[in-house]
């Protein structure tokens, strides 16, 4: 079965999947490393999968040759949304909460005031364990899928995390965080899940500021983050190195620059 991909990215590079009901599934491969381009088919970053449909179910079985999902959403929306239509087509589940409770007032409350690069910061120190562990299993044989709900935050930060160790350049990991501001609407709006719309009414009704997506604001919150990982740890490999996680690199290269 043939993929089929369209550009989101200002390189040229298609690496969206055209899905029915799933609108922001990218494959991580075409980055510049010095060593080489990352590898297409090995792991691919998404948003909820709660919607596809069969032939999205097909594409990503038997086109992409997906066998894990590495699903980063918090306990309560698992139990919230289940695991999706892929548990039933044979593709393991491993489940890497990096909150337990995703929908969380204190989460909500320890965000005021501070700017979207911030909240990333005080993620990447407060969970490094569950982070890597992410991270870790994406260095497994197979094609792999890393996903939360809308793809961006907690999925960002993992993607962002697998292009960083392996030196890909800051501005084309800004360019890949802001490619979900390039998914089309109407496709966006066609995947909506109502089910999650509903899990996150009340955290959304309650944030102090809205969380708009356009290219170029969220360019600016990647940028400053990688800002903030440099004064904080000196870099992405060195976030890697303080929590003795330095192998994991290592695995990322010979699973993505093969």
């Amino acid at each position: 079965m043939d993929i089929r991909y369209d550009v989101v990215h200002t390189d040229g590079v298609a690496r969206r999947l055209v899905l029915e009901r799933a609108a922001n599934v990218r494959d991580l491969g075409g980055f510049a490393t010095p060593d080489g381009l990352t590898a297409f088919g090995r792991v691919l970053r998404a948003d909820q999968l709660g919607m596809l449909t069969d032939g999205d179910v097909a594409m990503l079985r038997e086109g992409a040759a997906v066998v894990r999902t590495v699903d980063l959403r918090g306990l309560d929306e698992v139990g919230a949304l289940g695991r999706g239509r892929l548990a039933d087509a044979g593709v393991d589940h491993l489940h890497l909460p990096i909150r337990d409770r995703a929908n969380d007032p204190e989460v909500l409350a320890a965000r005021r005031g501070r700017t979207p690069a911030q909240v990333y910061l005080d993620q990447l120190e407060q969970a490094p364990v569950r982070y890597l562990a992410a991270v870790e299993a994406l260095t497994a044989d197979g094609t792999s899928v890393i996903h939360c709900t809308a793809g961006k935050d907690r999925t960002g930060l993992s993607a962002m995390l697998v292009l960083g160790a392996l030196g890909v350049a800051d501005d084309a990991i800004v360019d890949d965080y802001a490619a979900t501001a390039r998914v089309p609407s109407d496709v966006k709006q066609a995947s909506r899940d109502p089910n999650a719309d509903a899990f996150w009414a009340d955290y959304t009704r309650h944030a102090d500021t809205a969380d708009v997506q356009t290219d170029a604001s969220m360019s600016v919150i990647m940028r400053e983050l990688l800002e903030l990982v440099d004064g904080r740890w000196g870099g992405i490999p060195e976030y890697f190195a303080a929590y003795d996680a330095t192998p994991l690199i290592d695995g990322l290269r010979r699973r993505l620059l093969a």
